[in-house]
């Protein structure tokens, strides 16, 4: 698990590792707002993240849930 501003190396991959990252396009910022409305208190925590991914090889690349679909991306 890492901390906001830490990251992983590609030897810290695993396949199968789940991600909740968050963007600072358009609508990923209006996704977060919606979020700040239906979480509150405790839970309010948990609006930062707006989409989903799977790591899918050792290398980094993952399947990432956005808003047109879901899309397979290399490592960048």
């Amino acid at each position: 698990m890492f901390a906001a501003g830490e990251g992983a190396q590609p030897g810290d991959y695993d396949p199968r590792d789940f991600i909740l990252p968050h963007g600072s396009a358009f609508y990923s910022k209006l996704i977060r707002f919606g979020q700040t409305l239906r979480f509150r208190g405790k839970n309010r925590k948990y609006a930062w993240w707006n989409h989903a991914a799977m790591r899918i090889s050792q290398t980094g690349d993952l399947i990432e849930a956005l808003g047109p679909g879901v899309e397979k991306k290399p490592h960048r």
